[in-house]
């Protein structure tokens, strides 16, 4: 998949966004609920360098457990899961020639333990949004 997107404006900057490690969270006031912006921290500072120069690491993962409690073929369950590794860019930052431009690279992958549809319930519908044809 490639996408590019052109925005029509420049968005506002955020100051709520500044970057947290995880160790702000141990100083978070009293009360106050911290999420981290990576879950994996700054990798030594090379996340931070990555970035600053438009380039950002993406992982999405969708993951559902199905069962079939009646009908269907069989009793049983399932899980399956949709994953997506990518690379983004923003091309301003990254070339300093496309104001607004960025653009995104990525590949996905999916597993699942059994077909809900086709090995559990024996539907034509499809039980899952995320499960793919075998192959």
């Amino acid at each position: 998949m490639l996408a590019v997107w052109l925005p029509a404006h420049e968005p506002p900057s955020d100051p709520a966004s500044e970057r947290h490690t995880p160790a702000d969270a141990a100083h978070a006031p009293a009360g106050e609920t911290y999420f981290a912006a990576n879950a994996t921290g700054d990798w030594g500072g090379w996340r931070r360098r990555l970035e600053d120069r438009g380039v950002s690491l993406v992982f999405e993962n969708v993951s559902e457990a199905l069962g079939n409690v009646t009908g269907g073929m069989r009793r049983d369950a399932t899980v399956a899961a949709l994953a997506l590794l990518g690379l983004d860019l923003d091309l301003e930052r990254a070339t300093g020639w496309w104001r607004g431009g960025s653009l995104r690279v990525s590949g996905y992958g999916y597993g699942q333990l059994r077909s809900i549809s086709g090995d559990i319930v024996g539907d034509l519908n499809g039980v899952s949004n995320i499960e793919a044809p075998p192959g």
